[in-house]
């Protein structure tokens, strides 16, 4: 499904696609946290290295707006995630 459009492995762009309902299935790493913020009216994410006030931990946040809006989430151990990367996620659309 890699190339399809409908996957990604960025966590901007699965912030905003777990927000508005468009993943299906989710895949977070275990024990990771990813700092940042997340515009609800612009749909503009902001990562941070580390955690700043006001942060929020966006996998979380992924994840539980994946499951308010019928999603699945799987925690991964890291060694196990595609790409190395702290979330993967598969679109509806």
């Amino acid at each position: 499904m890699k190339g399809t459009g409908k996957t990604s492995c960025d966590v901007e762009e699965t912030t905003r696609a777990a927000f508005t309902g468009k993943v299906d299935t989710v895949f977070v790493a275990l024990n990771h946290q990813i700092w940042g913020t997340f515009d609800e009216k612009t749909l503009h994410t902001t990562i941070h290295s580390e955690k700043q006030v006001g942060d929020i931990d966006l996998l979380d946040f992924i994840a539980s707006h994946t499951l308010l809006r019928g999603g699945r989430v799987y925690a991964l151990l890291p060694e196990h995630m595609p790409d190395t990367s702290s979330v993967a996620s598969l679109f509806r659309f």
